[in-house]
């Protein structure tokens, strides 16, 4: 998150309503409805040649897993790709999994 950014909540139900996952070509998963990719080899080849504002990363912060908007290293679990992109000036964070 950068300075400029605002942090919004967004429950899992408006990500779903307003964000359309693309699905793992890759490998078949099980994470997100085969929407998932994993953090090393050609998953993540292929989430890093996405645009920015559509990449959300699953992280995992004092016991608690949530996904974020945009993409993460430190403590990532997994990565979601959307068609739509998230504004520049927002930062979305989705506690409710």
């Amino acid at each position: 998150m950068t300075a400029e950014q605002e942090l919004k909540l967004l429950t899992i139900d408006e990500f779903r309503a307003h964000y359309t996952l693309t699905k793992n070509h890759i490998t078949h998963t099980d994470l997100w409805d085969g929407c998932g990719f994993e953090t090393t080899g050609r998953e993540l080849a292929f989430v890093v040649t996405q645009t920015q504002n559509t990449i959300w990363t699953a992280i995992e912060e004092n016991g608690t897993v949530c996904i974020v908007s945009g993409f993460r290293f430190v403590n990532r679990l997994y990565y979601l790709v959307t068609l739509e992109a998230v504004p520049d000036a927002i930062q979305y964070m989705i506690t409710d999994l």
